[in-house]
């Protein structure tokens, strides 16, 4: 394992009944990154979560933190940890920063007062900590279960689903949170069923299906390597003319438009062909597939699970 691995999986797996939930999955999350846990509901991502956070056991394999054999060492594992499952608990009818003190002395480690407003600012509930929890907005929770949750400075995060529910401001701000911890070194791994998200998210992305990896890519290359081909379109005058002067490409007329998927590279010697045919081009546009569309390509249509 590299040295700047924070978090290993070897071959973890975790069968019920007849049926491998998750199914030999191995990966490793660097220092300073987050990476995505991507796929359909049901693919195995929150079982994945609960047995590296120790929540549920695995059925075969192995979960490292910083090097360190999870199954040898629980304590010492956890307290490099830190995670939220589903939607923070809070107790509702104490101040967001009487929660965050009440988990400090719950701690294996030692945390300061200063440690704890070192959080509260990171997270930007300075001006909220002092009232009741049951008065916050659910992008307030989030944020008080982002400051519990990095209390006693871990050196990996996990989040399942974190961006259920909260309003696009509160996305917004969670991803800016995240920026911050990765600033400091910290490893962050996060799941979602949410693609549009994890692209504004992450820095690499894992994609599982039917508890089984099916690909590991950052998430530029998602976006470049599969179906490399760009959708372009011509707004020509004459576009059946168009269509038999280009027979190097599979061009189709849509809605009065010349398009077929081509390289980017190709549209300049496409548009000189047409020039040199006497066919006026009035203009021409690419749209590069959805994160959504090559998620699917990779996933070979999506099957449900």
């Amino acid at each position: 394992m590299e040295s700047s691995s924070v978090l290993e999986l070897r071959n973890v797996t975790k069968k019920l009944g007849n049926k491998n939930v998750v199914d030999d999955l191995s990966f490793s999350i660097q220092s300073g990154e987050v990476f995505g846990l991507l796929g359909p509901n049901g693919a195995g991502k929150t079982t994945t979560i609960r047995m590296i956070a120790g929540l549920i056991s695995k059925s075969n394999g192995k979960v490292f933190i910083n090097g360190v054999d999870a199954d040898e060492n629980f304590k010492q594992v956890m307290s490099e940890m830190g995670a939220i499952v589903e939607n923070p608990e809070m107790y509702k009818f104490l101040t967001g920063y009487q929660n965050l003190l009440h988990f400090a002395r719950m701690a294996q480690v030692s945390i300061t007062k200063e440690r704890i407003k070192e959080v509260i600012k990171l997270v930007d509930l300075e001006k909220n900590i002092h009232r009741k929890v049951k008065t916050y907005s659910l992008g307030m929770r989030q944020r008080l279960g982002v400051a519990q949750a990095i209390l006693h400075k871990p050196s990996l995060l996990i989040f399942d689903e974190p961006t259920n529910g909260l309003d696009p401001q509160g996305i917004y701000e969670f991803r800016t949170y995240l920026k911050k911890l990765t600033e400091q070194g910290v490893a962050v791994m996060v799941s979602s069923h949410l693609l549009a998200e994890m692209q504004q998210m992450c820095d690499r992305v894992a994609i599982i299906q039917e508890g089984k990896l099916i690909d590991i890519s950052s998430v530029h290359e998602l976006r470049e390597d599969h179906g490399a081909d760009t959708l372009v379109q011509f707004e020509v005058d004459q576009p059946e003319l168009a269509k038999e002067k280009l027979t190097d490409f599979e061009f189709e007329i849509v809605d009065g438009y010349l398009q077929c998927p081509a390289k980017r590279s190709d549209i300049p010697s496409i548009n000189k062909k047409l020039v040199q045919a006497n066919i006026q081009v009035f203009g021409i546009s690419s749209k590069n597939p959805s994160l959504e569309e090559k998620f699917l390509a990779i996933t070979k249509g999506g099957e449900e699970v």
